[in-house]
Parts: C-alpha cells; sequence; structure tokens
C-alpha cells in the first residue's frame, strides 16, 4: 500500500511512518524540514512543504506524491496556541483544503484523520457515542475538522476518525515538561483535588498501529470512530509517581497548583504573547480548562474487539522508554 502522512517529523507521525515502513508499505511523510526529519527517524520519501491553511491556496507540493496513492493518515495539527483562532485556522480550514486537494486526483481513497479525546469532551466515565461536548478551543477546532471530513469526503473514500488522549513516548515534547517538574522534587497537581483527577493515556508505539490498523483494515462502517487507549486509566498521583520512580528520585513532594493561580499564570502568558515578549510560559488559557475538569477518560474495548488491537504499553514501560529517550537527545 501506498500512504501519505501529514505531520511525519512530529511526535506522533514520526512513529507512523516507521510502523508502516516495518509492515512493508511504502510512505511518503509530509515535512517542513528535512533535517527534523533525521532527527525525529521519520522513514520514506520526504515530502518538503507545509500544510496549507488557506480555502483558496491549493497544497503546493501534491504532484510529489504517487498518483496511486492508497492511503492517507492526517497527524498534523495545532495543538497549543496563546491565538484561539489559530486552531480554527490549522485545525479545520487546514483540513477542509486537504480534502478539497486530494479529492480531485484521488476518488478512491482511505482516509484516517487523527482528532482528539478533547473533540469528544471531558468524563470520568468511558462512554462511546455519547454527544460531544468539547470545553476547549482546541477540542472545538479538532471536532470541526472530523465535521469537514465527513462532509467534503467522496462517498467513495473510506474514512476512520480517531481520538486519541494522553500520548506517551519517546521524542514528545510536552511530557518532557512534567519530567522536569518531577527533576526538582515537586509534583504539581492540577487543582486542590489534582491528584485524583483520572486520565486516559496511550503509549505512542500502540498509537501507531492503531492508526495503521485502520488505515489497512477493512472499515465496519463510513465513518469508522475509535478511541486509541491502554485498559487501565491513572490518577495524577499515578502519573506523576510513575514518573519519579522512572527517574530514580526517592521524594517529590505533591504541591496542589490551585486553579486561580493556574489562570493567572495562563493570563500572564497571554499577556506576554500579544506583547510580543519572549515566551517563558507554557500554560495557556485553552490548557486551564481542559486541566480543570476532573477527568479524561475514553472506552477502548471497540479498538480491541473492531480493529483486534492490544495495547503493550502499560505505564511505566513508556516512561521509562521515554525517559531513555530524553537523556539520549540531551534534553534533560
Amino acid at each position: 500500500m501506498k500512504v501519505f502522512v501529514t505531520g511525519a517529523t512530529g511526535f506522533v507521525g514520526s512513529h507512523l511512518t516507521q510502523w508502516f515502513e516495518a509492515q512493508g508499505h511504502e510512505v511518503w511523510g509530509l515535512c517542513r524540514s528535512l533535517k527534523k526529519r533525521e532527527a525525529m527517524g521519520t522513514v520514506g520519501h520526504g515530502v518538503e512543504g507545509s500544510l496549507s491553511t488557506h480555502v483558496d491556496r491549493p497544497n503546493s507540493w501534491l504532484d510529489r506524491l504517487p498518483s496511486d496513492l492508497d492511503a492517507v493518515v492526517h497527524v498534523a495539527g495545532l495543538t497549543q496556541t496563546f491565538r484561539a483562532s489559530e486552531f480554527f485556522h490549522v485545525n479545520e480550514t487546514g483540513t477542509r483544503r486537504l480534502v478539497d486537494d486530494l479529492r480531485q486526483r484521488h476518488p478512491q481513497l482511505r482516509f484516517t484523520l487523527v482528532s482528539s479525546l478533547a473533540a469528544a469532551g471531558p468524563g470520568r466515565t468511558p462512554t462511546e457515542r455519547a454527544e460531544p461536548r468539547p470545553i476547549s478551543r482546541y477540542g472545538e477546532s479538532k471536532l470541526r475538522g472530523e465535521q469537514v471530513l465527513v462532509e467534503a469526503a467522496p462517498d467513495s473514500w473510506d474514512l476512520a476518525i480517531v481520538r486519541p488522549p494522553m500520548v506517551i513516548g519517546p521524542r514528545d515534547p510536552g511530557m518532557l515538561e512534567l519530567f522536569k517538574v518531577v527533576r526538582s522534587r515537586v509534583m504539581l497537581m492540577p487543582g486542590l483535588l489534582g491528584r485524583w483527577k483520572i486520565y486516559s493515556y496511550v503509549g505512542v508505539s500502540d498509537l501507531a498501529e492503531l492508526l495503521g490498523r485502520c488505515t489497512v483494515q477493512t472499515l465496519p462502517r463510513r465513518p469508522t470512530f475509535h478511541y486509541a487507549a491502554h485498559p487501565t486509566p491513572v490518577t495524577f498521583f499515578q502519573l506523576m509517581n510513575a514518573i519519579r520512580r522512572t527517574m530514580g528520585i526517592r521524594i517529590a513532594a505533591p504541591l496542589p497548583l490551585p486553579g486561580p493561580a493556574m489562570w493567572a499564570t495562563a493570563g500572564l502568558g497571554k499577556l506576554l504573547n500579544q506583547c510580543g515578549l519572549p515566551q517563558w510560559i507554557a500554560l495557556t488559557p485553552d490548557k486551564v480548562r481542559e486541566a480543570s475538569q476532573a477527568g479524561w477518560v475514553c472506552p477502548t474495548q471497540p479498538s480491541i474487539e473492531e480493529l483486534g488491537m492490544e495495547y503493550k504499553d502499560d505505564l511505566s514501560s513508556i516512561l521509562a522508554r521515554t525517559y531513555d529517550d530524553y537523556r539520549q537527545r540531551g534534553w534533560i
């Protein structure tokens, strides 16, 4: 099978190109920088360029894809910004532009979209078919991206939409911040009740396999929705404690960060961003909305039953591989 992956030099995209190549498929990967492609271990044919986020501006690299392309996995997206409009610019408009461009060249195609649990909304109890209720701008933009795909794709395409929760694994710059916090012998908790908040998670290798299976297997319906998550969710305290043990740190003190403090920090970061000043605060108001929820848990059984998934990455093993990768890269 000939497969095209957007966001191929990103955290998830680089692992996905490796999965496809290991399964004997031919891969093309969209990458902004060939230097980053090498650093992230992205394999296959490099297609240098960026995703168009303008409705009236086609993607310029389309002619570098094979005419007999079989499948596309759309991984590229914006996960964090202080400007809410940018979420919709990339995650909604960028998806529409990509679908419109591809439908003119490929009447038969398998299209897998990487969405997010944020599109469905928070909750402590897994719900498979509940009405989506995103509470963040990021979640709203990912849901709009899903809707764009379903509305704009031709009926001849096979469609799959995957909503991952928290993704953990080597090359992930997001989880790195938690490792750095724990290294300071402090375990920050999101809110006064943060230690009891519960989260689904998935190892990046398991997510890559699920995306691959959605792309190459016969789908039971159009579109197919799947969540990708290890069957056992974890509390935030369990996650931070597991990071502490992985790093070999004997003692780290839990420190609740009250909601008002989180909002104040995010507000300062937004102000610095608007003033064009050097950015040293990663917490955005959108992330505070998500962190303020009691839990982010999603169902995993449908992917096991319909796709034959076996989630191999438990929390300890995936954190250990992640930490080893950080040290080898000199990130920590």
